[in-house]
């Protein structure tokens, strides 16, 4: 590596962090205001889809604005070969759904290792009319999926793709991991970062990865509703599970025919820079460490305040 691939390095990843610094920084600032506006349960989880689309969707958009980058480089919505939208789809939301299990058995038996904790907590769907269950479905399921694929497997991904798309996935999946600033969920976040960015690398589309997200959310949203309604709560666990049975089942299927392509679960990079040598240049610029200072700061701080703590 030379000194001015070092130097694109550093000056891409330098941007990134800012990028990401100030979108976590714009997001803790308009929940605040939502909080402070609506006095409202209900209400918050209208206003996350706000918090998304302006912390997000409206920072990335300046950010390719700022930085003379082309719109239709950084979002790919190219047309995915055919035969393998479905089969990809399935597998990350079957890695999302498997991740999101982990992290349940894992948050709910930590006292098995000395550390007690109280249940994050968790969205409760606003379902009175017609009217609060679609805005409610909109702002959780529809909106959060659209900004933060267009942030980290759009802009971030791409953006550092020409450094090594290895490099890339790894980053953007950590970046993504810890922007959900919880703990115990950060490393599972993690995980699906991993998985929504091979499928956005392989299809050459961030549509299967928006897709994807979109059934996780949606699948919460649909249990919350169900939940909360008067029908039977049995009704809506046995929905979820049958609902993640059958994705599940579908990923690995999907996996074992897509793996009868030779070299698909390869990642090839046109690039010949050393990962750790990529990695260090990226993660030892200003704007990365501080946003991953900032990040930690709120993964421990949202810590405390589920009452995370060893016995």
């Amino acid at each position: 590596m030379d000194y001015y691939q070092t130097k694109a390095i550093k000056k891409t990843s330098n941007q990134i962090g800012f990028l990401v610094l100030i979108s976590f920084i714009i997001m803790i600032a308009v929940t605040y205001i939502g909080i402070a506006i609506t006095q409202s349960a209900d209400a918050i989880v209208l206003w996350s889809g706000i918090t998304s689309l302006v912390s997000m969707f409206i920072v990335g958009v300046i950010f390719i604005k700022a930085t003379d980058s082309k719109f239709n480089e950084l979002i790919p919505l190219k047309k995915v070969k055919k035969g393998y939208f479905v089969p990809l789809v399935l597998i990350a939301t079957a890695v999302s759904l498997i991740s999101n299990y982990m992290a349940d058995i894992l948050l709910n038996n930590l006292s098995l290792i000395g550390i007690k904790t109280k249940y994050p907590p968790s969205f409760e769907a606003a379902e009175n009319t017609p009217l609060e269950a679609l805005l409610t479905i909109l702002s959780v399921a529809i909106i959060p999926p659209l900004a933060e694929e267009f942030l980290f497997r759009g802009i971030i991904l791409n953006k550092l793709k020409p450094f090594g798309i290895n490099f890339a996935i790894f980053t953007s999946s950590l970046l993504f991991g810890l922007m959900h600033g919880n703990l115990v969920q950060t490393p599972f976040a993690f995980v699906v970062g991993l998985a929504f960015a091979y499928v956005t690398v392989k299809s050459g589309s961030i549509l299967p990865s928006i897709i994807s997200h979109f059934l996780i959310n949606f699948s919460s949203v649909m249990v919350s509703m169900y939940s909360d309604s008067q029908l039977d709560d049995n009704i809506a666990t046995i929905v979820y599970i049958s609902f993640s049975l059958i994705v599940i089942i579908g990923g690995i299927v999907s996996a074992f025919l897509l793996s009868k392509h030779k070299g698909f679960f390869n990642v090839y990079s046109n690039v010949q820079f050393k990962f750790g040598c990529t990695l260090r240049e990226s993660l030892t610029t200003v704007g990365m460490i501080l946003s991953i200072i900032a990040l930690t700061l709120e993964l421990i701080a949202s810590s405390e305040l589920w009452g995370l703590s060893f016995i």
